[in-house]
């Protein structure tokens, strides 16, 4: 059975604080999105196949405190990614599924953290696992 898949996710403004100075706060927020096609081979009530796709994933953030000027930027990336995954389906239309990935991004441009004055530079390889509920029909 051939399947498509739509995600998002959004994490909300995270406050972080630089460790070397309490000063300067900074607010990091993410937004994504994913779009995956894969394949199921069914054995009763489980089924596993390949998945492949892509992930759309912005960063933002804001730096403000005590002596620091106000900062703000933002970076916005593209993956595409390729895994695994295995269903369990508890009834014919609610299911269990957990799903491996390995991705690689398309741009790995470096930025500054606001506030931090650190440098991050996205991974060569990204590794996720997602547990997910479902509700299927036919």
């Amino acid at each position: 059975a051939l399947r498509a898949e739509l995600s998002g996710s959004a994490l909300p403004a995270q406050l972080q604080r630089a460790p070397q100075t309490s000063r300067v706060d900074t607010h990091l927020s993410l937004v994504g999105a994913a779009l995956h096609v894969g394949y199921d081979w069914h054995f009763g009530v489980l089924s596993a196949g390949p998945v492949i796709g892509a992930s759309l994933l912005s960063l933002s953030g804001q730096a403000h405190g005590v002596g620091a000027q106000a900062q703000q930027g933002s970076d916005t990336s593209v993956a595409l990614d390729a895994g695994a995954a295995l269903t369990w389906h508890v009834v014919s239309w609610l299911g269990v599924r957990a799903s491996a990935r390995l991705g690689a991004p398309l741009s790995r441009r470096r930025f500054v953290v606001l506030g931090l004055g650190k440098v991050h530079e996205p991974q060569r390889i990204t590794e996720s696992l997602e547990l997910s509920v479902f509700v299927q029909t036919k």
